[in-house]
C-alpha cells in the first residue's frame, strides 16, 4: 500500500512543514500554467494536510481551503462538462470534492456524508462508487482522515442537548456501522475513533455507555467488531 501511494503522488511528507513547502511549490506551478496535478493526486494531498494538521473544527486552514478549490479546478480542466456522481451537478467554484479510488469518480464532500447518514441503499451500492459500481479502495492515510471527520460530525450528538437526550447506544452502533459499511473498515474500529473523540471534546461516555454500545455492535456487524475492547 505504501509503495502504491507513492507512486500516485512523489509529494509524501514527513512533517507539516513539508507538507506546506511542497504545496506551495505545487500551488505556484499551477498558477504559472505549468501544473499537471490529477485531482486524485490533489485529493490525496488534502487529505495528508488535514491528518498532519489535526484540524477537525472550525473552518479549514489556508492550505486546506486552497487544496479544495484546486481539487475542484483539476477536474473543471479534465472535463468541462464533469460532474458530481451522486447528484449530477457539475463542479463549480466553491464547491468540495472527494476523489475515490480506484475509478476516480468524484463527488461532493457533503453529498459523500449523506450517503453515510441518509436512508439505506442497495447492498450493490455500499462502500462503491454510485456511477460504476467500483469498490472503493481507501489508503490507511485516507480511511483514517474520513473516518475521523466522520465521528467528529456524530460526536456532539453523544453528549446531551438543550432540549434533546443524547443518542441512545442502539443509535451509536447503527451510525458506526453505516460509516464502517461505506467505508469498508472495521466497525470496531470506527466505535473506538468515536469514544476517542468524545474523550477529546471533554465529554466521555460513560462506562456503561461504552459498554452498551460495544454490546449493540456486536449485534449489529458481530464479523466486523473485532478489535474493540
Amino acid at each position: 500500500q505504501g509503495a502504491r501511494f507513492c507512486r500516485l503522488s512523489p509529494m509524501l511528507p514527513s512533517s507539516p512543514a513539508q507538507l506546506a513547502v511542497r504545496w506551495r511549490t505545487l500551488r505556484q506551478a499551477i498558477a504559472a500554467g505549468g501544473g499537471s496535478a490529477s485531482p486524485r493526486r490533489l485529493s490525496l494531498l488534502h487529505r495528508l494536510v488535514s491528518l498532519a494538521s489535526g484540524r477537525k473544527h472550525g473552518p479549514p486552514s489556508g492550505e486546506l481551503a486552497e487544496l479544495s478549490e484546486a481539487v475542484v479546478a483539476a477536474l473543471r480542466r479534465g472535463d468541462a462538462d464533469g460532474a458530481c456522481a451522486i447528484c449530477l451537478a457539475r463542479w463549480a467554484e466553491g464547491h468540495k470534492a472527494l476523489v475515490p479510488a480506484p475509478c476516480g469518480h468524484a463527488v461532493h464532500v457533503d453529498c459523500f456524508w449523506a450517503l453515510v447518514t441518509g436512508p439505506r441503499v442497495s447492498a450493490s451500492y455500499v462502500g462503491c462508487c454510485r456511477s460504476c459500481r467500483a469498490p472503493h479502495c481507501w489508503g490507511p492515510l485516507a480511511l483514517s482522515n474520513l473516518v475521523c471527520t466522520l465521528v467528529a460530525a456524530v460526536a456532539p450528538a453523544l453528549a446531551p442537548r438543550s432540549g434533546g437526550s443524547p443518542l441512545a447506544p442502539d443509535e451509536v452502533a447503527e451510525i458506526c456501522t453505516r460509516i464502517a459499511e461505506e467505508l469498508r473498515a472495521p466497525s470496531g474500529m470506527v466505535l473506538q475513533k468515536l469514544i476517542e473523540e468524545c474523550v477529546s471534546r471533554g465529554e466521555p461516555l460513560s462506562r456503561a455507555d461504552m459498554a452498551a454500545s460495544k454490546a449493540a455492535l456486536r449485534r449489529l456487524a458481530p464479523a466486523s467488531s473485532g478489535g474493540e475492547t
